[in-house]
């Protein structure tokens, strides 16, 4: 995550030429802001859901869910009220008030989801997001991604599951550690 929104440490065509991940986000050129304004965006404008969820167990799922926006010191009443919502279309309605570590992992999955879906992030980077899920959970989970890609976000997806690579638009796959990015046509096979 340090490696985004202007830190200097990024790899790209050259490794001898670090250059921020992202160059502008919000409107604002990142590499013209101070650091501070930079920790504001990555708060406000980037989620992210890691593959062992990153979620607190001693909180609930809805805790979880609401935590980045008294973080971010956003309205409490908002707070509840997308993390009711994004729990919901995930499935988790119910669980809503139990404790993460009472969860599966498929259920800590759709949470940790959640909680990034509910802040609108510009940004969403999203590490294996079916790994843990049925068939049904994951057409509900991608169908989600899927809509926050066209509703403008940039998801950013780690992904081994093919069927989630279909609903990509641009596939770009690690060959010995460089991006090769991918027609669709190029995808078939296994995706690891």
């Amino acid at each position: 995550m340090g490696r985004l929104l202007g830190d200097p440490e990024v790899w790209d065509d050259s490794p001898a030429r670090p250059r921020p991940a992202v160059r502008g986000l919000a409107g604002l050129a990142t590499g013209a802001v101070g650091a501070a304004a930079r920790q504001a965006l990555r708060r406000d404008r980037v989620a992210l859901v890691f593959q062992g969820y990153g979620l607190l167990s001693l909180l609930t799922a809805r805790e979880n869910v609401e935590l980045p926006f008294r973080v971010a010191r956003r309205d409490p009443v908002a707070a509840v009220a997308a993390a009711t919502r994004w729990l919901g279309l995930l499935g988790l309605g119910d669980r809503a008030d139990q404790r993460t570590d009472q969860l599966s992992g498929g259920e800590r999955q759709r949470v940790a989801l959640a909680r990034a879906l509910a802040v609108e992030p510009a940004v969403l980077l999203v590490d294996e997001p079916t790994a843990e899920l049925d068939e049904e959970n994951r057409d509900r989970a991608v169908g989600l991604l899927r809509d926050a890609a066209d509703r403008g976000a940039a998801v950013v997806v780690a992904t081994h599951d093919p069927e989630v690579v279909e609903l990509c638009d641009r596939v770009v796959r690690l060959v010995d550690g460089r991006p090769l990015e991918l027609t669709p046509g190029e995808v078939g096979g296994p995706v690891a």
